[in-house]
């Protein structure tokens, strides 16, 4: 066995690398390995189960390259993060979709801190244990943001605690949330989505795909949507590639955070777990190849199951009603949520104290 522990080939470990063109970090243990850009919002662009060799993170058709010197032919209406998303896992921060001008400073869609540089330090890194803090500060919003990321040897759990702080001397309005898009090899069509019960199911007010067969800004008792051909659509089965189609849902008011998603034929799931204090609402983004022109195209099958401080999208919308989080001057906010993957034939009705499917 390896006795240089700081350069260990087993258990809980860690390493850097360079990752088409940006600063990478692969944190991993026997069961799971994640691989995340530190210079690039800290995305999770890899969640790997190892005795099944799958990774549920979404490759989005965008190839990153962290050395381009061009600018891009002409900036996108919306912002930039469709031209550099490459799919996995974002932290959405201080707002979804539509460009704000908050305070005088813009903002577009899905904010600023996915584009940001973090750095880190190491708190604890032995066979046993591997638990790392990032942090960085926001360019256009006057907030720090720190992360804690911990394994845990022969656990299929990636823990994180976030924390948000406000150096500003006035109070700062903000939307948050966690966009982690789920695809292929682990998704298909045996994979259905079970998730706590909630106030309110709607589907989104915008068109989302040009196939689009669910009715938009409907209410409906989840998981059951009737279209206009009077069909009975339940909205917890992942669909085909086949049905080139695309929706967003949203569940208000949660009882409980967690969610799963379950290839029932792979027997495999992946879970989220979270503080619905903070997130206490659920998008949903599926996108079955039925979304086309830019940027997709319909080349892309995945869903995106999103912990969301807020509901609707806008940002401007949710301020006026008076439904953003908030922080006071020098003050912070903390939420912790953990991705799970689970073994089971069956579908789950949450999560144990111990990260087991129920």
């Amino acid at each position: 066995m390896n006795k240089y522990l700081y350069n260990r080939n087993f258990g809980c470990r860690f390493k850097e690398i360079i990752e088409n063109g940006y600063n990478a970090l692969i944190i991993e243990n026997e069961k799971i390995r994640a691989s995340i850009y530190i210079n690039k919002g800290l995305d999770i662009y890899e969640f790997v189960y190892k005795p099944l060799d799958i990774d549920f993170m979404w490759k989005s058709p965008v190839v990153l390259d962290g050395d381009r010197k061009t600018p891009f032919t002409k900036e996108w209406i919306l912002g930039n993060f469709l031209d550099v998303y490459e799919g996995g896992w974002q932290d959405i921060l201080p707002n979804i979709a539509n460009p704000t001008n908050y305070k005088g400073a813009g903002f577009g869609f899905h904010g600023e801190l996915y584009s940001l540089t973090w750095k880190y330090n190491v708190i604890e890194n032995n066979p046993e244990e591997v638990r790392l803090r990032f942090f960085t500060r926001m360019e256009r919003s006057p907030l720090t943001v720190s992360k804690e990321f911990i394994i845990k040897s022969n656990q299929p759990i990636l823990e994180i605690t976030e924390t948000i702080n406000n150096e500003a001397d006035e109070e700062f309005e903000f939307m948050w949330g966690q966009h982690p898009a789920i695809g292929q090899p682990f998704l298909d069509e045996n994979c259905v989505i079970d998730v706590p019960p909630a106030s309110k199911a709607k589907t989104h007010n915008q068109k989302l795909s040009e196939n689009e067969i669910i009715p938009l800004g409907v209410e409906f008792e989840w998981p059951y949507i009737v279209n206009s051909k009077n069909e009975k659509i339940d909205a917890s089965k992942v669909m085909s590639a086949e049905s080139k189609t695309g929706h967003i849902i949203y569940l208000e008011d949660i009882s409980d955070g967690w969610y799963g998603i379950t290839n029932l034929k792979k027997k495999i799931g992946f879970g989220l777990k979270w503080d619905k204090n903070i997130y206490k609402h659920l998008w949903m983004w599926q996108i079955y190849r039925g979304s086309f022109g830019y940027p997709w195209y319909g080349r892309t099958y995945n869903i995106a199951l999103e912990p969301w401080s807020s509901v609707p999208d806008d940002f401007d919308t949710v301020r006026n009603k008076g439904n953003c989080l908030k922080l006071l001057a020098d003050t912070s906010l903390t939420v912790k949520y953990s991705a799970i993957v689970y073994e089971t034939e069956n579908r789950i009705k949450g999560f144990g104290t111990n990260y087991e499917p129920i």
